[in-house]
């Protein structure tokens, strides 16, 4: 057996020896093409492995990284400081343009009137600088003010149009039965022109979303008599803040107009 297999690579060694020399040399570059590509794949895949190992640390340091905590909403005395820089900053650019010059106190009043409407000050700062104002215009304006509530936006005017309903156990049954027919059927009369005399709800909140007051009362006069009765506390918080935009408008006009 042993002399076979030496006699098998002698022959085998014969044969190598015999070949062409293209052929050997074709052997050769064959033998290092595969034991290139062989490195090359190797090298790719342990690049591969190091980069996915790269971005899943990546990853894992992003999740496990403590987050910035979310601002908090700027508070009511936040608010009133962020007025009152406005008007800081305002006098100090007039200030630096004419030294001699100060604010004017419509303007100041202007600027309070628009803190109220926008809900950023109670009503209060804006009658105590008026009572300090030594100006004709301000008392007749500080007269007019005393009159007037809290002053409301338009998002909590159009959520406070609602009416109650009656509680149930102190109807009779007649009144229960008239209340759920008018529920089904609702019958509204015309008046000489051929208009509804009777509004809707829906009408005066149409009128608030454009920020248009004085349509709103206009539908509101349309309500019946009883659900105007209801909802007279909000027909004065409406009207109050009529008054204040009107005021800020008038201010603003004579200050323009010098």
């Amino acid at each position: 057996m042993k002399n076979d297999k030496k006699i098998n690579r002698s022959f085998f060694w014969h044969q190598w020896t015999q070949l062409p020399h293209f052929l050997k040399n074709l052997f050769v570059f064959i033998a290092f093409f595969i034991f290139f590509t062989i490195s090359i794949v190797l090298i790719w895949k342990r690049q591969l492995e190091k980069q996915t190992q790269q971005v899943l640390q990546a990853v894992i340091e992003q999740q496990t990284a403590p987050k910035a905590p979310s601002p908090a909403p700027p508070s009511p005395q936040q608010d009133v400081q962020s007025l009152t820089d406005r008007l800081t900053t305002l006098e100090a650019r007039l200030t630096q343009q004419q030294p001699s010059l100060q604010i004017p106190p419509k303007l100041i009043a202007l600027e309070l009137i628009k803190g109220v409407l926008e809900g950023l000050i109670p009503l209060d700062p804006l009658k105590t600088f008026l009572q300090k104002t030594p100006e004709s215009w301000a008392a007749p304006l500080l007269s007019s003010l005393a009159s007037l509530g809290d002053i409301k936006d338009y998002a909590n005017l159009e959520a406070s149009l609602v009416l109650p309903p009656p509680p149930l156990d102190q109807l009779s049954l007649w009144q229960r039965i008239k209340r759920k027919m008018k529920s089904l059927v609702r019958i509204q009369r015309l008046d000489e022109k051929g208009n509804y005399k009777l509004g809707k709800l829906e009408d005066i909140q149409q009128a608030l979303q454009s920020h248009n007051l004085q349509k709103a009362l206009e539908c509101f006069e349309k309500l019946p008599a009883e659900d105007q009765a209801t909802l007279s506390a909000w027909k004065k918080m409406v009207q109050d803040r009529l008054f204040l935009e009107t005021t800020r408008k008038t201010l603003l006009l004579e200050i323009a107009g010098g």
